[in-house]
């Protein structure tokens, strides 16, 4: 049998990279928060109970643990066009088309899998970026 090691993929945006353990909620939120506040004009606030991040009054991402029982620790982002769709095609394991705010192009990201830090960091900015309007 072939001990466990960290695979190297290609990701969607072209970038080669290692992926990561999985992620635990506390570690999630650590890390969504440092990542997120590290932007210009970013708070914090919950939203529906949720640890929430706003650029201005624009919500941008939200995590969530387990919500409404789905069984997973994700990062939902409001996407800049056509990003979503790209996403859950190149990897429908980790990315999906989100309940509720998935018509308006937002994407749920799986935290709970083994995915690059660098592209979730790459997506936070793409989300702030695309609200900041």
């Amino acid at each position: 049998m072939i001990a466990d090691k960290p695979a190297t993929v290609t990701l969607a945006t072209g970038c080669d990279t290692t992926y990561s353990n999985v992620m635990r909620p506390d570690d999630a939120l650590r890390k969504v928060r440092a990542a997120c506040l590290a932007l210009d004009d970013v708070t914090e606030r919950l939203s529906h109970g949720q640890p929430a991040w706003f650029v201005g009054k624009k919500q941008f991402a939200v995590l969530t643990n387990n919500h409404h029982g789905d069984g997973m620790l994700a990062l939902t982002v409001g996407a800049p066009p056509g990003m979503q769709r790209m996403l859950v095609d190149s990897d429908p394991e980790i990315y999906k088309v989100p309940p509720y705010v998935g018509s308006k192009g937002w994407v749920l990201i799986r935290l709970d899998r083994d995915l690059p830090w660098k592209q979730v960091r790459a997506l936070i900015e793409a989300a702030c970026s695309a609200n900041r309007r």
